[in-house]
């Protein structure tokens, strides 16, 4: 019989293979730990101003806008953006910390774990559901007193709101794909020794 393995099963070995005697400096810590930092502070620069820019305009929609649904799913939409404006912004990475954590590797690297596991938190389970659950209702009622409200453009609408649920359920693999992600990082984290 011959040995032979597929090449996804031989690529999960490789990756999989335990790094024994691997060891991590400061310098590399502080490293990743700055490009996490500036991929967070753009997803939340980017995310912020996204929010902003709905918050906005569905409080305005509220004022001029005279159908009660319409009205409804404005509130509603504000209130989902700033749930999600609150998770973006909840825990701010404490920059005294890094300085002060710095001085070590084994305490930068404990720095950096607990960053990586509040990144994976936020694209899954409770954060996530959560996010989903409580922003998606406001643009659906939103759309749907559009509709009744302009009858002419209903058809526009349906197509706007078909597109505003594609683009929901397209986030979900995404933010899950984003925690495996940052799964696989701390999983490498177990295997250095400082």
């Amino acid at each position: 019989m011959t040995d032979e393995t597929r090449p996804g099963d031989a690529k999960k070995l490789w990756q999989n293979q335990p790094l024994e005697g691997t060891t991590m400096s400061l310098e590399e810590v502080r490293e990743r730990i700055e490009i996490l930092g500036k991929k967070v502070r753009r997803r939340n620069l980017m995310g912020g101003s996204a929010c902003l820019i709905v918050l906005l305009s569905f409080a305005y929609f509220f004022v001029i806008f005279p159908n009660a649904i319409q009205r409804i799913g404005s509130v509603l939409t504000v209130i989902g953006v700033g749930y999600l404006m609150y998770q973006l912004v909840l825990r701010k990475p404490q920059k005294q910390g890094v300085a002060t954590l710095g001085r070590q590797t084994e305490a930068s690297l404990a720095f950096y774990r607990s960053e990586l596991q509040w990144q994976r938190d936020f694209h899954q389970g409770l954060w996530l559901w959560s996010r989903l659950l409580v922003f998606t209702p406001g643009p659906l009622i939103f759309f749907i007193g559009f509709g009744d409200a302009y009858p002419a453009v209903a058809r526009y609408i349906h197509i706007e709101a078909a597109i505003f649920a594609a683009l929901l359920i397209a986030a979900i693999p995404l933010n899950l794909r984003l925690a495996r992600k940052y799964q696989r990082e701390l999983d490498g984290l177990d295997s250095v020794g400082t």
